[in-house]
């Protein structure tokens, strides 16, 4: 009995060796600073959550898994180089975040949008600020839905009977007052086409039957939707200024990535 535990307990430290081996093992090289297995494996468990449910889906014969964990490491990669970068021209900061992210906003900085590229966006995407009040009631059963929205046609208060009958809770005391919203973007999460005031047909939706109307239809101005237009092409000018910048670190890098491990790490 003695042997056995004592050959146990081997088997358990040879394990327990190994592992620590395992996690010491470099799944990338950047000018010679290592990317370990453990430092990979520990920033895949804080994002993992992201991919349940997708892994297994297929994108160009690769797995969402194999291209969440290329990117993962790409990401890891970059950080790395810009963090060596940013402490060789002096930045400092609270982290290693801090850091990389002031050398992000130095190296960005010379973005900027005119107004013509807001005009022009604005009228190349008109269609998104056509706004209106939307409101919906939520039915079980589809007789019910059927009956509800006979109602409706016949004159029925729409927000009378959201109050009574719809089983959605987050709308219903609001008489199905769902919010001014985008058409073109309720549109697509319903596949509906809401282009005019009015109630819908039924619909049916993850097992819910659902009727919408649809008031105050009206276009956005260009005044009030400047500022959030200059915030979405910043944020793309930004991100293409950042892509460039991390080309150009890549460009003049020694790095090299073992697949096999990147491939099996769980």
């Amino acid at each position: 009995m003695k042997k056995i535990i004592i050959a146990l307990l081997a088997i358990i430290a040879f394990a327990g060796g190994y592992l620590i081996y395992y996690n010491s093992l470099p799944i990338a090289n950047v000018n010679g600073e290592k990317i370990t297995v453990y430092e990979f494996k520990k920033a895949l468990g804080a994002t993992d959550k992201k991919i349940q449910g997708v892994k297994n889906q297929k994108i160009n014969g690769k797995t969402f898994e194999e291209i969440y964990k290329e990117q993962l490491l790409n990401n890891m990669i970059n950080e790395k180089l810009m963090l060596n970068k940013a402490l060789k021209e002096g930045i400092k900061g609270k982290n290693d975040a801090d850091i990389i992210n002031k050398l992000i906003a130095k190296e960005t900085s010379y973005v900027g949008v005119s107004d013509d590229e807001i005009k022009k966006y604005y009228e190349q995407h008109k269609n998104d600020y056509i706004y209106a009040d939307i409101y919906r009631i939520d039915l079980k059963d589809e007789k019910d839905a059927d009956n509800v929205l006979n109602m409706l046609n016949e004159g029925s208060n729409f927000s009378d009977l959201a109050k009574k009958y719809s089983i959605d809770t987050a709308t219903k005391d609001n008489g199905g007052f769902v919010g001014n919203l985008s058409l073109s973007q309720y549109s697509a999460t319903i596949n509906y086409t809401l282009t005019t005031n009015g109630v819908t047909k039924v619909k049916l939706m993850s097992g819910i039957y659902e009727i919408v109307k649809v008031d105050n239809v009206g276009t956005k101005s260009l005044d009030n939707v400047k500022d959030s237009i200059r915030e979405t092409l910043l944020e793309v000018k930004r991100q293409n200024a950042l892509k460039d910048f991390t080309d150009s670190l890549r460009k003049n890098a020694k790095i090299s990535v073992n697949n096999l491990l990147l491939n099996n790490v769980k």
